[in-house]
């Protein structure tokens, strides 16, 4: 990992977002905007999922198009749209069981487009589908 520096003027929302790996939250340079846009992405988050937003210990910003948001808990990234990080929240979550029932592992769900989620299954590993499931 390259070097990294605190973010102090984060106020509330660094003592809210501790990394047990790092001890804190770190920001590797990056365009500003797009700090701004991850800071707004997670109190976002918060607001419109707050059990998802309590667990978020990690975003992803080398990207410009997309976010990523790490849970601590584990799980695959979710990849968030930086112009509107609550875009499928609440479908995500309606949806959370259904998708772990149906797939072993995930390399990530993606959030970013309006109306529909998008998952990438892990090595084409799925669970078996119950008997009598409708594909």
């Amino acid at each position: 990992m390259g070097k990294g520096s605190s973010w102090p003027s984060a106020g509330p929302f660094r003592r809210r977002a501790i990394s047990p790996s790092c001890g804190g939250w770190t920001v590797y340079p990056i365009a500003r905007g797009l700090g701004v846009a991850a800071v707004s992405a997670v109190r976002t988050v918060e607001r419109v999922a707050p059990s998802l937003g309590r667990e978020i210990s990690e975003v992803d910003l080398s990207r410009p198009d997309r976010l990523a948001v790490q849970r601590a808990s584990g799980g695959p990234p979710l990849l968030l749209s930086p112009e509107e990080a609550g875009r499928n929240l609440e479908n995500y979550l309606f949806i959370h069981d259904e998708m772990n029932n149906r797939f072993a592992k995930l390399e990530y769900v993606d959030l970013r487009f309006r109306g529909r989620i998008a998952v990438l299954p892990a090595a084409q590993e799925s669970k078996p589908r119950a008997a009598g499931a409708r594909r």
